[in-house]
């Protein structure tokens, strides 16, 4: 083991494998990396290059989820003593009895090196990464479940911003370029009049991939030290007469 490796809280994937196989006496592939940590066998954790935002939420099972009953309204002929159960807002289901319970409504700027959670559509992300290293198919990663990270102990939702067109976009994309060209002038006024305009804070929905933010995939040095102390010979224990 290198003296810079003990200075090191994480590895790229690249470096990862090569140190890895160097302590194992056998080589390993990317697609082995991705396929052992798909199957949970060591974790793999995403440091993202400028920073991403995230909503804290709480895993609980499907049996804690909280509803409310929805009458409807425009349906003709519906019974008056019928409703449904509706998940109240702020729940995500991930699986058939893991669902998302938002904590708070505030999205969150997060930065550095997140580890993933395992338990949502990052699972398939890298599941689709290892199919992509073997060959031509492609995994389905179910979007709309959400991407999960994980870090002390607490649990975020991975959130991207919401494309909007600006009104001023509206205006400028509504003209030619020779009209944009004589409307040059007019630009000191648009400005004037976004800045009456009411604030309108920018809003975030589930990311639907990891690479919606600017990220690279890392390991850290001390699940790679679990790994490997995993991979180790356990001495039986001797069974007492």
């Amino acid at each position: 083991m290198s003296k810079l490796y003990k200075l090191k809280k994480w590895l790229t994937l690249d470096e990862a494998i090569t140190h890895i196989s160097n302590l194992i006496g056998e080589s390993i592939s990317l697609s082995e990396l991705y396929q052992l940590a798909a199957d949970g066998h060591i974790r793999l954790s995403v440091k993202f290059v400028n920073g991403a935002k995230a909503k804290k939420v709480r895993l609980i099972r499907a049996k804690d989820v909280k509803y409310k009953q929805l009458i409807p309204k425009n349906i003709p002929d519906f019974p008056k003593d019928k409703c449904f159960r509706v998940p109240i807002k702020g729940y995500t289901q991930i699986s058939g009895d893991l669902w998302a319970e938002e904590v708070v409504a505030e999205t969150y700027s997060i930065s550095g090196v997140w580890d993933l959670a395992m338990v949502g559509a990052e699972q398939a992300d890298i599941a689709d990464r290892y199919y992509q290293t073997t060959s031509d198919h492609a995994g389905i990663i179910p979007r709309f479940v959400g991407h999960y990270l994980q870090k002390d102990g607490e649990t975020y939702q991975l959130q991207v911003r919401r494309e909007r067109l600006s009104e001023s976009d509206e205006y400028n994309s509504s003209l030619a370029p020779d009209a944009q060209d004589e409307n040059e002038k007019l630009s000191l006024q648009e400005i004037r009049l976004r800045l009456k305009r009411p604030y309108r804070p920018p809003q975030y929905s589930l990311a639907s991939k990891l690479d919606d933010h600017n990220n690279i995939l890392v390991i850290s040095t001390s699940e790679i030290n679990r790994f490997i102390y995993s991979l180790e010979d356990k001495p039986k224990e001797a069974k007492s007469l």
